[in-house]
């Protein structure tokens, strides 16, 4: 038996123009790996894959976004975890499942995809690199840990290599294998956003194309859905809330977002949102077809309204406890993600 939210993303699916794919980090699903895939919260998986960084405390790769801070690890340990992840993150198969999905789920439409997984999956599966703002950098990539320039980034996998390569023959990294910066000569660190040192300039191109994209959206209030991936509400808010302030300001955008978390969260001042409890990630052609069939189309429409209807009693509620309900606008978050400063105040506002 189909929910209201289900009937009414269904709804939306087909009825939208545009869409833009949303994909989380990782930290609590893995909806583009195939199975045996890396969540980056899961213990188990992490002790079976980085035994050595659990002799220093580390539990998950979640936790290991922080070992630049980690005076006890020097820079060796430091490389020979990011060296090795790298590479087992290359390694990993796609799940074609889910990107046929996505497939179905666009269709002739048009569209941008919004990544915050720093494993180039979309570049992989071939969607264009004109559309793929990846927020989050690339492990494909190194650069300057002090962020000497703006164009201190270099590919990583000749580094990546002889790392690995001295791991297996010494057991250890040793000095002269740690990438250099090629202009300053400084220690290189993996051009993903780990601290306020990430360098952004191989991804603002990107995030200038998704800016004027949307912006065209809104200018010709053409039908946009967002179709929202893995962002968990407590993981993966550098992904979820960029989308829940774009889906708040264009009133012809509705937000269709699948979490294995059990009761989803959506925001209290969107009213054509749905957050729908998955596993697989593989409903879409499912949600489509039986929003295009004829029974479908009818109890679509009903259930669409008892969604809007949910959500703004949930906002009248909000205002009547003196809460906000204006969100930071989409664009401003946007270019403060390129800028590096995107903070925990976002946060809070929402």
């Amino acid at each position: 038996e189909w929910t209201d939210e289900e009937m009414a993303a269904g709804k939306w699916l087909a009825e939208a123009d545009a869409v833009l794919i949303c994909c989380g980090s990782g930290s609590r699903a893995a909806p583009l790996q195939a199975a045996g895939g890396r969540v980056y919260s899961n213990e188990e998986d992490f002790a079976r894959q980085y035994p050595s960084m659990c002799d220093w405390g580390y539990k998950t790769a979640v936790d290991c976004s922080e070992i630049l801070s980690d005076g006890k690890l020097s820079i060796y340990e430091r490389w020979a975890f990011w060296a090795e992840h790298t590479e087992k993150m290359n390694e990993i198969p796609m799940d074609e499942d889910t990107l046929d999905a996505l497939a179905v789920a666009v269709g002739e439409k048009d569209y941008f995809v919004y990544s915050f997984t720093a494993e180039s999956f979309f570049h992989k599966a071939g969607f264009d690199s004109r559309r793929i703002y990846s927020a989050a950098g690339s492990w494909e990539f190194l650069q300057c840990a002090k962020a000497c320039s703006s164009s201190s980034v270099f590919p990583s996998s000749e580094a990546v290599h002889e790392i690995l390569s001295n791991l297996r023959e010494y057991s250890v990294v040793t000095n002269d294998c740690l990438p250099k910066c090629s202009h300053c000569g400084g220690d290189c660190i993996p051009n993903v956003r780990l601290n306020d040192k990430f360098c952004h300039e191989r991804y603002s191109e990107g995030l200038s194309n998704l800016i004027s994209w949307l912006e065209e959206i809104a200018a010709s209030k053409t039908r946009l859905v967002i179709v929202e991936l893995d962002s968990a509400f407590k993981a993966n808010r550098l992904s979820a809330f960029p989308m829940e302030s774009i889906a708040a300001d264009l009133a012809s955008c509705a937000l269709v977002r699948f979490s294995n978390e059990r009761y989803p969260w959506v925001p209290a001042v969107l009213s054509k949102a749905v957050g729908l409890p998955t596993k697989s990630f593989h409903e879409l052609p499912e949600l489509l077809a039986h929003a295009e069939s004829a029974d479908g189309q009818m109890l679509s429409v009903a259930a669409e309204k008892e969604v809007e209807q949910a959500a703004e009693s949930r906002k009248l509620q909000r205002q009547e406890r003196d809460l906000s309900v204006e969100p930071i606008h989409w664009r401003r978050i946007l270019q403060h993600l390129g800028e590096d400063l995107f903070n925990c105040a976002y946060e809070r506002s929402m």
